[in-house]
């Protein structure tokens, strides 16, 4: 056998060698970046479900505002699949429209809290404030 075949034998399996380190590498850095990735989507997942038990928790306070002169309504829980919201009145009271005749129109104040929170720890907070000018 001759020098050159030699050579050319002993190059080979180093060249195999560092190509298989490097496709498994690249294997191993892309099952780290889905494995991320995925855990992203659930955390974006949680904040949207408790997102949507706020909005909720605030869409039924809405709902049955205070009556004019009444005290604030006490604090409830909205339960959802994956959240739940604790909501809030924290304001409301009557002015004088502005603009308006001072006897025939009133503006009603209002401002709802609702903080929710998933079982893995996602919490947000959502506040709203409305204003409703209406007859007196």
């Amino acid at each position: 056998m001759t020098t050159h075949g030699r050579l050319q034998r002993g190059v080979v399996l180093p060249l195999v060698l560092l190509l298989l380190s490097l496709l498994s590498l690249l294997l191993t850095q892309g099952l780290l970046d889905a494995a991320a990735e995925r855990a992203l989507a659930t955390q974006w997942q949680l904040r949207q479900s408790v997102f949507n038990a706020a909005g909720n928790g605030i869409a039924q306070a809405l709902q049955q505002p205070p009556a004019p002169g009444s005290t604030l309504p006490p604090p409830f829980t909205v339960v959802s699949a994956e959240a739940q919201a604790q909501v809030q009145w924290l304001d409301h009271g009557y002015s004088t429209a502005e603009g308006y005749s001072a006897d025939l129109y009133r503006t009603h104040h209002l401002q709802v809290q609702s903080t929710g929170t998933a079982a893995r720890g996602a919490r947000l907070q959502v506040s709203v404030g409305l204003q409703r000018t209406e007859p007196f």
